[in-house]
């Protein structure tokens, strides 16, 4: 399936179209069901290029919108709180990997945004390295915060 005028001349996007046919009646025709049944995909595939292309922005915007609400209600918990010395750097160092996600998630969303149909060369590298980046925070965020609630061996009794 070859990219429109618009987009990089020359490149070739490839993708497996799975078609079967249960006997091998009619498959001697010049055009047979199988033959249908990949210009149909081709067609709804070439239909759906443009939501398939934005299919990562409502997920982005969402994870922007929670990492901010996330700080906010972190950030308002943690100045109501009394900790102990030990447990007082455990939350602060959980709050700032919070704000680097954060700051993180809102710059990849601006990077989507800004270029919303397509990302290529050094912004997709950026945005893919970013989003693995965000992956990883996230996790270790997630087992801080776990950590807090109960107790530094949540995840293995």
């Amino acid at each position: 399936m070859k990219r429109t005028a618009d987009d990089k001349k020359g490149s070739t996007v490839r993708c497996a179209i799975y078609t079967r046919k249960s006997t091998e009646e009619g498959l001697e025709q010049e055009f047979n069901s199988l033959d249908a049944q990949r210009e149909s995909a081709e067609a709804y595939i070439a239909s759906r290029k443009t939501a398939f292309a934005a299919a990562d922005v409502p997920p982005l915007l969402l994870a922007a919108l929670s990492s901010v609400l996330a700080v906010i209600t972190g950030n308002v918990a943690h100045d109501s709180m009394r900790f102990t010395d030990a447990l007082h750097e455990y939350v602060e160092w959980h709050q700032y990997a919070g704000t680097a996600l954060l700051v993180l998630l809102v710059g990849l969303t601006i990077i989507r945004l800004c270029s919303w149909r397509r990302l290529d060369g050094a912004w997709l590298a950026v945005y893919l390295s970013g989003l693995l980046l965000g992956v990883g925070l996230v996790s270790v965020v997630g087992f801080r915060g776990g950590s807090l609630v109960f107790g530094p061996n949540h995840l293995w009794p």
